[in-house]
Order: C-alpha cells, then sequence, then structure tokens
C-alpha cells in the first residue's frame, strides 16, 4: 500500500525513470496512475516522454532498415573511433 502512494505523488526524477522504464517493461498500475496524474501538471515531463517515444520510433526504424543485431562485430574503424572518443584511464 505504501509503494502504491509512493507511485502516485511522483516528481520529476521519479516521472522520468518510470518514462524510460515504461519502454522496458509494463508498469503497475500504481505506477501507471502516478505518471499520468505527473504528466497531467508538468509540461516538461510530457515534452520528454514525446522524446523518448520519437527516439524509440526512430531507433526501430533505423533498426529495422538496417538489420543490426547486437552481436554485430564492429568495423575496425568503428573501434577506433570508439577508443579516440574515450578518456585515457
Amino acid at each position: 500500500m505504501l509503494r502504491a502512494l509512493k507511485n502516485i505523488n511522483l516528481n520529476c526524477q521519479g516521472a522520468a525513470r518510470l518514462i524510460s522504464q515504461h519502454s522496458e517493461r509494463p508498469l503497475a498500475l500504481s505506477e501507471r496512475v502516478g505518471l499520468k496524474l505527473h504528466l497531467l501538471i508538468c509540461r516538461s515531463c510530457r515534452a520528454y516522454q514525446r522524446s523518448v517515444r520519437f527516439l524509440k520510433r526512430i531507433m526501430l526504424l533505423a533498426g529495422s532498415t538496417m538489420n543490426l543485431s547486437a552481436d554485430a562485430p564492429l568495423s575496425s574503424e568503428a573501434r577506433e573511433r570508439i577508443r579516440r572518443g574515450l578518456p585515457d584511464r
């Protein structure tokens, strides 16, 4: 019961967490209700939710047109670009 009440009174950080998690797992009823209530009053979180949905659609489209897989090997050029982008240890 306390967990359900916690989800009803969400702050922006909690709402952003639920928006992100929603694409990975189904939200519990209390989480959905709390998120909907928060989104009714928070313009910033509604914009964040639209951005997350947009990025998800783009990634799905890119994945379907590029035939990407998680275990696809990286080219040596890609590995070098990644290595240059990482800070030295």
